[in-house]
């Protein structure tokens, strides 16, 4: 019974690590980045999508820049409260 619960005390540390870490991405998540982009563009020209498929990207991409605006507002107004 300990052991399950040293494990899982475990597992819940390192989850809250990870949600912790950082938040502004560095030169190798940029560089990640702009590689999926870029191969979002060469799967594209190789088998487009359907108008359903389109959108559903396009709502993707949206909500992604949705949250990236809010992490940055969130860590400028952490800074100004600092």
């Amino acid at each position: 019974m300990k052991s399950v619960i040293w494990i899982l005390s475990l597992v819940l540390l390192i989850g809250a690590v990870a949600l912790v870490g950082c938040r502004e991405p560095g030169p190798a998540e940029e560089a990640g980045r702009e590689l999926d982009e870029a191969m979002e563009d060469i799967r594209e020209g190789l088998d487009p999508a359907g108008p359903a498929e389109q959108l559903g990207r396009d709502i993707d991409d949206a909500v992604e820049d949705i949250q990236e605006e809010v992490n940055d507002l969130r860590d400028r107004l952490r800074e100004d409260n600092s």
